[in-house]
């Protein structure tokens, strides 16, 4: 982790112009092409879920805005940040889960999956998302319904918790040829504007089109 100076940094214009606005997130939906990365989990046995969400952390984490947090009086950039996602529980209930991000394919498949089993029958917190720390990205996923547009709940009494990213998405959706999926980014203004979102979905869409970090 690192302190950014927000006097030489390139984004002080933006950082100083959102940085006290009573709302300062903002939300960006579009539609992601996952036919290959669908056809390769059917085939292959797979969690989609769980492999669509190794591509988007992978990526993530190569742009530096979705690594950046406020944290007290200060900026931060994390060397890698991690994804704490929403687990639906067998009671229909929510809650959430953390796991240490890590860029081998099996270990992290293995690690979510085990962490989703085990979450889902015994965890028990009192708030979601207690204990996360900074570092991570809030992950949801509506896989029984598509949208076109999502907004986050957010407590912008809490800065700290404001700028974490929170990236959602809906339930694959099939025509003659492909399969598409609703896909929201919502992220802090202060710390990353829309051009970053778009290299983050233009990341996501080259490795669905490859899956580059399959092989």
């Amino acid at each position: 982790m690192k302190i950014v100076d927000p006097n030489n940094w390139p984004r002080k214009t933006s950082y100083n112009t959102f940085i006290d606005y009573s709302d300062p997130s903002f939300s960006i939906t579009t539609r992601l092409d996952v036919t290959r990365l669908w056809n390769r989990c059917k085939d292959e046995g797979m969690s989609f879920f769980t492999d669509f969400l190794y591509i988007v952390m992978r990526q993530l984490n190569d742009i530096e805005e979705f690594r950046t947090r406020l944290l007290g009086d200060q900026i931060v950039m994390y060397d890698v940040v991690h994804p704490g996602f929403v687990v639906i529980k067998e009671d229909e209930s929510i809650t959430s889960a953390r796991v240490e991000m890590v860029d081998d394919y099996p270990e992290f498949y293995s690690k979510i999956r085990d962490t989703i089993d085990y979450t889902k029958t015994h965890t028990s917190i009192a708030n979601m998302n207690e204990g996360f720390g900074n570092d991570v990205v809030f992950i949801s996923c509506l896989p029984w319904m598509d949208f076109t547009s999502i907004t986050n709940p957010y407590d912008h009494s809490n800065k700290e918790s404001c700028s974490i990213p929170r990236i959602t998405w809906g339930k694959v959706m099939e025509d003659s040829e492909h399969k598409t999926m609703a896909f929201d980014v919502s992220a802090h203004h202060s710390l990353v504007d829309g051009y970053q979102v778009y290299k983050l979905v233009k990341k996501i869409q080259d490795s669905l089109d490859s899956l580059d970090l399959f092989i």
